[in-house]
């Protein structure tokens, strides 16, 4: 479902054009700040933050310089310290950590990767298998690797001897894996969201596809709220209820003015990677309508996105990680427009042009239910709080 809308009057927006704003300036709060660049030589690929500490995927096409995995203390986020540098054999494109173990795709070079990451100062590989993945995601015992149109499942309760144990042809080219629970979601590109059943790993059971606007690529969950959101390219973010994990339901997207590649969650906010326009940030207070609440235009193109403890990493292609400090949007239905904090002219001209586009901007639609329609409700509500002020 698209968000759809209806037409501001004439009369309306002249009105909405003099109602006079009461607020005093507040600082940036919506906007992410940017604290420090950890430079790069080659093009980052991925991102993972784990509390203090930063995991940073280097890969280069064109072979000119050894590149991998850069582990980072970033406990004083402004100055990142590199801790430690792991040279892989192939093309490194996706990590995931967990309980100190770290799961890299390397590649048709390296295959899956499995590293002790227990002290980040001091990685060292554990074990490796020689299945060619570009993405992967690790869950207690079992593992999931993509590459091509195949989803591999593998059982590392044995780092040091990870073992295949299923495989699931999916027909199309995965971009993509997140595991939760003994459910598998694959971005299938073009075809839209898989999903498969895991009680029985060695049986992996297709039991749902989910279309998309736009070629899905990248996952996250947000596990209390019981939704997925999928970075679908052109087509922004969807998402998805996974109340019942096996069979997800559409319950929105909001489209980007870029090219959506990754989404990280961060507590009640969204972050997107949206390639040449940055960071999008989303308020997901209310799971059912994500609204855009502010972003950051990043030096070069934003490809990845995790966040820690108050802060973002973005990976930016050859641009390097931005650092970014996150901060709480002010409530504030009517704070459309920077500067944020203040209610002038720009945050009338920004709700009209959402209203008036909800295929780019899905704000103005969100500010009152029913979520997918911009009605006489959003109106009202946009006027009520621009003329109370930003607190």
């Amino acid at each position: 479902m698209r968000r759809t809308h209806t037409h501001l009057s004439l009369a309306m927006t002249l009105a909405l054009t003099g109602a006079a704003a009461d607020a005093s300036a507040q600082p940036d709060l919506c906007d992410p700040e940017p604290l420090a660049t950890i430079e790069s030589s080659t093009f980052v690929r991925d991102v993972e933050a784990v509390g203090d500490v930063l995991y940073v995927l280097e890969d280069s096409i064109l072979e000119e310089t050894e590149t991998g995995l850069r582990i980072f203390d970033v406990s004083d986020p402004a100055s990142p310290v590199l801790l430690a540098e792991y040279p892989t054999p192939g093309h490194a494109s996706d990590i995931a950590i967990e309980g100190g173990i770290a799961c890299l795709a390397d590649g048709a070079d390296g295959g899956l990767l499995i590293l002790d990451v227990s002290d980040p100062a001091s990685p060292a590989l554990l074990g490796s298998l020689a299945l060619p993945s570009v993405a992967v995601d690790v869950q207690g015992p079992l593992a999931a690797a993509v590459y091509g149109d195949m989803v591999n499942l593998i059982d590392v309760t044995d780092p040091a001897n990870p073992a295949q144990v299923s495989f699931f042809n999916t027909g199309v080219v995965n971009l993509g894996v997140l595991i939760h629970g003994s459910t598998v979601y694959v971005a299938g590109g073009y075809q839209g969201l898989f999903t498969l059943d895991l009680t029985v790993p060695p049986i992996p059971i297709f039991t749902d596809q989910l279309a998309t606007s736009g070629p899905a690529r990248g996952l996250a969950i947000a596990s209390e709220a019981q939704r997925l959101y999928v970075a679908q390219s052109d087509g922004g973010l969807l998402v998805a209820d996974v109340s019942f994990p096996l069979l997800p339901a559409l319950v929105d997207e909001v489209d980007t003015p870029g090219l959506a590649r990754a989404v990280a969650v961060a507590g009640d906010s969204l972050l997107l990677a949206d390639m040449h326009t940055g960071i999008e940030a989303f308020d997901a207070a209310d799971p059912d309508a994500p609204a855009l609440a502010g972003g950051f235009t990043t030096p070069r193109s934003a490809v990845s996105v995790a966040a820690s403890g108050g802060f973002a990493y973005v990976a930016m292609n050859r641009g390097g990680v931005q650092v970014l400090r996150l901060g709480a949007c002010p409530n504030c239905a009517a704070d459309f427009a920077e500067p944020y904090g203040l209610l002038d002219l720009a945050d009338v001209t920004a709700f009209v042009f959402s209203f008036l586009n909800p295929d780019l901007d899905g704000r103005a639609q969100a500010l009152a239910e029913p979520h997918d329609i911009a009605d006489l409700a959003d109106v009202v509500t946009f006027v009520t709080s621009f003329s109370a002020g930003c607190p």
